[in-house]
């Protein structure tokens, strides 16, 4: 659902190395490179990712929640654009038919469904 499906998983990996800041952007992970040993790091983290359109997303995440017995899951997008990130959840927002919550409920406490 990004430009780019692993951008956040290549900062998440830059994160473990103990630089922290703001996700670094596809051009400047590309200009660093990956070692052998980071690549064999990437590669269970890239197998379990949710990448793909919202549809092949949701499926997932909705497979996800039945073989849990989840109630409810909790999202984070790993891109580096802000804009990308609010057009993921918007774009999951939809295919889940949620609601914004009601501008005089407490936080987290109006129902989403």
């Amino acid at each position: 659902m990004s430009a780019s499906p692993f951008d956040g998983i290549l900062s998440l990996l830059i994160r473990q190395r103990g630089v922290l800041g703001p996700l670094q952007s596809p051009a400047e992970i590309a200009r660093r490179g990956f070692s052998a040993a980071e690549d064999a790091m990437l590669a269970p983290m890239r197998a379990k990712a949710f990448v793909g359109s919202v549809q092949t997303v949701a499926a997932k995440l909705r497979a996800l929640a039945s073989d849990f017995m989840l109630g409810e899951v909790v999202i984070n997008t790993w891109a580096h654009d802000p804009a990308v990130r609010r057009r993921s959840y918007a774009l999951l927002a939809g295919e889940f038919d949620l609601k914004a919550p009601s501008s005089d409920a407490p936080s987290g406490a109006a129902d989403r469904r």
